[in-house]
């Protein structure tokens, strides 16, 4: 599955913007399943799904469906990012520093 970043114009014409809360309400149901995959069995290996899981094992009672949220904004967050920047996505990003 996969969700794409929606850009918009403003009614005064300006360029083409992305915002974050924007894409995030117009497919909240699509970006919840990405994360609820990332941070499922099938999951591969990320930083994003290792932060996910630190956050799921905190504890409490509704401790894995805050951390799909929290795993699905900032995956908006990143796709957006990854959209503006043009950047190739580097799943294991933070492990790649922390060894070097």
């Amino acid at each position: 599955r996969a969700f794409v970043a929606r850009a918009y114009t403003h009614k005064s014409g300006q360029a083409d913007r992305l915002d974050m809360g924007y894409c995030y309400r117009q497919n909240p149901e699509t970006i919840v399943q990405c994360a609820q995959f990332i941070l499922g069995p099938f999951g591969s290996d990320s930083d994003l799904r290792r932060w996910g899981l630190q956050r799921a094992e905190r504890g409490g009672k509704n401790a894995k469906r805050r951390a799909v949220v929290a795993v699905a904004r900032r995956l908006a967050v990143l796709l957006i990012s990854l959209r503006r920047t043009g950047a190739v996505y580097e799943p294991l990003r933070l492990a790649a520093h922390i060894a070097a």
